[in-house]
């Protein structure tokens, strides 16, 4: 049992968050009381913190980017990623197609030549199977493969 310094309500260690740091292993205040002065903080601050986010996801573009590009492709292509795959090398396949759009402006999609939900041929989603298009030639490719 402890007592929540905001509270001041004897509660069961259940109620309160860990942190390592501490003599007794969990926090000061309970959950309740943590989740409202989070909550209180982020409605007083709403404005500087959407601005401070954005700002920071500004300066740090090509790791969202990325991020957000490997998540998707990790999604759509979990099945077809063999283990023995190279993702790093992978990576700096989406990696490049940012580095070209920002040099010319222009976006550019990562492209599988054979496409991992063809009708009549399915690839996977390797390093040697990858190629960047501008959106155009992407989508008139329109997930088909012709050799």
């Amino acid at each position: 049992m402890k007592v929540c310094l905001t509270c001041k309500i004897e509660k069961d260690s259940s109620h309160f968050y860990r942190d390592r740091t501490r003599a007794d292993g969990l926090v000061a205040h309970c959950k309740p009381c943590r989740v409202e002065k989070s909550r209180r903080y982020y409605l007083e601050n709403a404005e500087a913190e959407r601005a401070k986010s954005a700002k920071y996801r500004a300066e740090n573009l090509e790791s969202y980017t990325s991020r957000d590009t490997a998540r998707t492709a990790a999604h759509n292509a979990a099945e077809r990623c063999p283990a023995w795959s190279d993702k790093d090398v992978i990576r700096e396949v989406y990696a490049e197609a940012f580095a070209l759009k920002c040099i010319s402006g222009i976006s550019y999609h990562v492209d599988h030549i054979l496409p991992i939900r063809g009708e009549l041929v399915s690839g996977l989603h390797v390093y040697s199977n990858l190629q960047i298009l501008t959106p155009y030639e992407n989508k008139s490719k329109n997930n088909k493969y012709t050799p």
